[in-house]
């Protein structure tokens, strides 16, 4: 995800896998707090998640909207 201020939105930027195509072709975007990635960029802190069903951060929105079943994450902020 990037930052976009003026949307005060997280949005996907890149990604890679066997989805990226389809989850860059959403033009979803996040708000910060929302969802582990959301956490992490408000937060400004690394979160480890090693099953995402048993974390209430997790969004669902994106996994579902590409029939990907997420099972854990690695989120970082990157601050430049």
């Amino acid at each position: 995800y990037m930052y976009d201020d003026e949307r005060d939105a997280l949005y996907f930027a890149a990604a890679r896998g066997p989805k990226a195509k389809e989850v860059l072709a959403l033009d979803l975007d996040i708000k910060p707090g929302h969802g582990i990635a959301g956490s992490a960029f408000q937060n400004n802190e690394v979160i480890a998640v090693s099953d995402v069903d048993k974390d209430a951060r997790f969004a669902r929105e994106v996994s579902d909207a590409v029939g990907y079943q997420v099972r854990s994450m690695l989120t970082a902020p990157i601050v430049c």
